[in-house]
């Protein structure tokens, strides 16, 4: 090195004393402090030393019939198992795909033919709007209430009927493998057991309890015939088995507001016709006489053999006249005992005998135990003098009687005994035993019903229909209720009926479409219908029974659904049981829908946190939109929507006028709250709820509805928002990246980056897209005069500063966190998808850009001195870690010397060792005199570029430096 004039100097740009504090492009070059950068290319900066970033690799390819990017795209997990989903267009339509664990294949699982949407296509009609994306969880089981919750994906463009994905559903055709093989070089082959003739090529299918490795799982087909199919993209697996199931599931479901339909008629309870008596079966009598008797009965209508029993007595009748039957089956009695009785002068009867009963399951004549007195009017116990009466509502001449037996032991009964009292001068007539028995329920006799249509197969339920109520509510069967002190029962009469039911309902339905059968979809037809009660003293209306109007059929090779032929339907609830047993038919875990109920409504953006389903930017199809409209369901029912509030946890809705919503957002809880949750518009940024005592809490209805303004911090870019650790980012509607976190609202990017965001070009700043991993939020960005997302900011947490700004060699669209599960162990990445519809893995452990290699670059702070007579700049030097023998560039950067000059000159590998490879430039130069411009300053900077490996590391970069005859100078 020549010598220099006094006042030479080593600046240090990189090293131990000299930290890396980020990149502050918008910042003057000769304001930035040592460890401030101009640019920090392609690098990572958070243990001070810059070091170059990891490469891209290429994942997967788009479907073959796609055209170009996705509308939409995310990885979610659901039921345990990892999905990427998608929604590509073909130029007509959008269609949903998926890719199972690995990312080795798509599997489109909409259709043109399947179960649901008219005609059986469910595929999207947009195929130019966002996409969003939930999980949520439903409660939905077709033909029951008591299946788990599990996880569906509810997906949104804002103009088409929300899609549901339910991986989970119980509606499938199946059939059993008879046997799978694979050659580890084709695809395997799956012969079936029996044919699965609507299945077509193309179609997805679900393979389970399959014996060979990697065969489980959601497949798309390629049909060979009804019992042979192949797995497209299963050409590594190899093996075979010969058990397993394939199923063609209905797991992609439009979720339509149903087509409703009144009842006709009146809606009443009654006891189903010909009702057998308890243990029919074998009854033997023993009568006392011929003028006081049970027999069976032998008379139209009740002329089948063991069915009723008939008790006839006539004027001759005398005082301590007997009449017993023995069961085939013991009679259980617990707290009471049922009789149903019909006949002309059944009441007067019943006035005047004693009835007892027998547990010895014994003939008559046989029997030792002694007999239990559950009636006597003529007895001293005043809990055996009375009996409950209800006339039936439809048959004339018919009583229900209801005796106390809480004096008897509960048990079996075998023998049932009426022994004649007093005499009743011309006292004649026959009557009917329908039923004896000890049924009970949780019914109430003044109990309210309600039903609402449903399309339980896609989720969408109407609003609730109340019955009407009549003077006599619906002729219920009840009684009056127990009054307890303590442990023991004290009302009299005692009643142990409880005021329950122990009868059955029919209901005159109408069944909607008079076509018996529906090819495809139901297309809002409803498939069912749910029956709920409201017990007296609440106005809460709970599930009881489901009436199933369509079900699904496979016929002519054709997805159908199936329907009585005629256009009612009269739905006979059998709810009532015998023997004894307690029966709770009530399901409290589903409430009754709203008389203002709504199903989700169409939006463009979509959100389920803390229990709820957030809706925003609405439509109401054909084309009213309502850009500021905001739905939140219904607590624990995300398919619970309405207008108006009725209580804290149910559903409500909200405007937020003149603004369009963007996006919606979950905080993380605080100190262990449940957190908030953040409404994003055009042009401002609120707050719904609050922080709940508990994490989980759910939030209620009137905080929902009144959101709380933030500031003036709305977004034209929802995909940029991203939620990290403690803290939310975004760019709002003014092109600043926004920092929220419980330190308040920062402005991240003002005076470091916002140069950058604001030349961004109009028409592609709504594509700014965001996401946050490994503490650093990645901001990817179209810049001045590009077209396309081909730079990605990336601000580090930790160092609070824009690390680097990252020249991927694919454009960055869309980008995603996907987690990956070996094992015990998650490993998350970045997906993203390039101007192609490709899907691509940034910032993986890879040795370049999907085969281009990294070329980072650091430009420094600027040197700038005042009235000069000459400058003197000398070597540079480098130490730098895995890059052995690499050429590297160093550009001195002058300006307003004569003119901008750059004087580049290379690096060489000077000396190696295992670790660390030392480089310099041995460079010498020096300008001297007039050269300098007519403001008379200068300044220079370093500007550094070179191919590295990924994870070389910069640990020492400087340069020799003087100038001579400074007036004004700094670093």
């Amino acid at each position: 090195m020549s010598s220099l004039p006094a006042g030479s100097q080593i600046v240090q740009i990189i090293g131990p004393q000299v930290p890396v504090l980020g990149m502050v492009p918008a910042k003057e070059r000769a304001l930035m402090v040592p460890g401030e950068f101009a640019l920090l290319r392609d690098v990572r900066c958070d243990t001070g030393f810059p070091q170059v970033r990891r490469g891209v690799t290429s994942v997967l390819d788009k479907p073959s019939w796609a055209v170009g990017l996705p509308l939409g795209g995310t990885s979610v997990l659901m039921n345990g198992t990892r999905y990427v989903v998608a929604v590509y267009s073909d130029g007509t339509r959008g269609r949903v795909v998926v890719s199972p664990s690995g990312q080795t294949r798509w599997i489109e699982i909409t259709s043109a033919q399947s179960w649901t949407g008219p005609s059986g296509d469910n595929r999207l009609t947009n195929v130019s709007s966002r996409v969003s994306f939930t999980v949520i969880p439903t409660l939905r089981a077709p033909g029951s209430v008591f299946k788990t919750s599990k996880d569906a994906l509810l997906i949104q463009n804002g103009e088409d009927y929300p899609r549901i994905w339910d991986p989970s559903t119980e509606v499938e055709t199946n059939a059993n493998i008879s046997s799978i093989s694979g050659t580890g070089s084709g695809p395997v082959t799956v012969t079936l057991a029996t044919p699965l003739a609507q299945l077509a090529s193309g179609d997805h299918v679900w393979i389970s309890d399959c014996g060979l490795s990697g065969a489980n799982g959601i497949w798309e087909v390629t049909r060979t015939s009804d019992t042979v199919f192949q797995l497209v993209g299963s050409n590594s697996i190899s093996g075979s088995a010969s058990s397993g199931k394939l199923s063609d599931k209905a797991d992609f479901l439009v979720h339509k507001p149903i087509t409703s339909h009144g009842t006709t008629g009146k809606s009443f309870a009654t006891l189903p016709f010909n009702w057998r008596v308890v243990g029919t079966t074998g009854k033997t009598y023993t009568n006392s006489g011929s003028h006081f008797t049970l027999a069976n009965s032998n008379t139209a209508p009740y002329n089948n053999e063991n069915t009723t029993i008939v008790w006839t007595f006539d004027s001759s009748a005398m005082n301590g006249d007997a009449a017993s039957v023995k069961f085939g089956t013991g009679m259980y009695i617990d707290r009471q005992l049922v009789m149903l009785l019909e006949g002309d002068s059944v009441s007067a009867m019943v006035e005047h005998v004693k009835i007892e009963v027998n547990p010895d399951n014994v003939p008559y004549a046989s029997i030792t135990s002694p007999w239990q007195t559950i009636y006597d009017p003529e007895g001293s116990d005043s809990t055996k003098k009375q009996a409950f009466t209800i006339s039936e509502n439809d048959t004339n001449h018919r009583q229900w009687y209801v005796f106390n037996t809480t004096s008897i032991t509960s048990q079996n009964y075998y023998h049932l005994r009426i022994t004649r009292q007093t005499n009743i001068a011309g006292a004649s007539g026959n009557a009917y035993l329908l039923f004896a028995g000890s049924a009970n329920s949780d019914l109430a006799s003044t109990s309210n019903f309600g039903f609402s249509y449903e399309d339980a197969l896609n989720c969408a339920e109407g609003p609730i229909v109340l019955l009407p109520t009549y003077a006599d509510p619906i002729s219920l069967l009840g009684g009056v209720k127990l009054v307890k002190d303590g442990s023991s029962t004290t009302s009299s009469p005692m009643l142990p009926l409880d005021d329950r039911l122990i009868t059955s309902f029919r209901f005159n339905l109408n069944n909607g479409l008079l076509n018996s059968y529906i090819p495809g979809g139901l297309n809002g037809e409803p498939d069912s219908c749910n029956i709920y009660i409201s017990q007296p003293g609440s106005d809460r209306f709970y599930f009881l029974a489901r009436h199933e109007l369509y079900s699904p059929l496979i016929s002519g090779g054709l997805r159908q659904w199936k329907k009585p032929s005629s256009p009612y339907d009269q739905v006979i609830l059998n709810i009532s049981t015998a023997n004894g047993s307690l029966r709770n038919f009530i399901q409290y875990n589903r409430e009754a829908p709203s008389e203002f109920q709504i199903p989700i409504p169409v939006a463009q953006t979509c959100l389920y946190t803390n229990g709820r389903l957030f809706c925003g930017n609405t439509k109401t199809l054909p084309k009213d939109y309502a850009r500021g409209d905001v739905y939140f369901s219904w607590t624990r029912f995300p398919f619970r929507f309405q207008q108006v509030q009725e209580d804290e946890l149910r559903g409500g809705y909200i405007q937020v006028a003149g603004e369009a919503v963007q996006a919606f957002v979950a905080s993380a809880s605080a100190s262990l709250g449940s957190g908030r949750v953040y409404l994003f518009t055009d042009q401002n940024l609120y707050s719904l709820g609050d922080a709940g005592p508990f994490s989980s809490a759910g939030f209620q209805a009137t905080d929902l509805s009144r959101p709380v303004k933030i500031g003036p911090h709305g977004t034209l870019s929802p995909l940029s928002i991203a939620q990290g650790y403690n803290a939310m980012y975004w760019i709002d509607k003014d092109v600043q990246m926004m920092r929220l976190s419980q330190g308040g609202l920062q402005n991240i990017g003002k005076y470091r980056i916002h140069n950058r965001l604001e030349q961004s070009p109009p028409a592609r700043k709504n594509r700014m897209a965001g996401v946050f991993m490994n503490d650093r939020y990645y901001l990817a960005y179209t810049p001045a005069v590009e077209t396309d997302n081909n730079r990605v900011l990336v601000w580090n947490e930790r160092m609070q500063a824009i690390e680097s700004e990252d020249y991927p060699a694919y454009k960055f669209e869309m980008p995603f966190i996907h987690t990956s599960t070996s094992g015990s162990l998650s490993t998350s990445r970045i997906y993203f998808f390039d101007i192609g519809g490709d899907m691509k893995s940034h910032e993986q452990r890879s040795d370049s850009d999907d085969g281009q290699l990294i070329t980072p670059r650091i430009v420094s702070g600027a040197i700038k001195s005042i009235n000069l007579e000459a400058i003197y700049i000398s070597e540079c030097q480098a130490y730098i870690t895995n890059a052995p023998n690499t050429t590297i560039s160093i550009s001195r950067v002058s300006r307003i010397w004569g003119s901008d000059e750059a004087w580049t000159t290379t690096m060489n590998t000077d000396s190696d060792d295992a670790d660390v490879s030392f480089y310099r430039d041995r460079f010498s130069h020096n300008k001297v005199g007039s050269q300098r411009g007519t403001e008379q300053d200068w300044e220079w900077y370093l500007d550094f570029s070179g191919y590295l490996p990924p994870g070389t590391k910069f640990l020492r970069f400087e340069c020799t430096t003087c100038s001579a005859g400074v007036s004004a100078g700094r670093r």
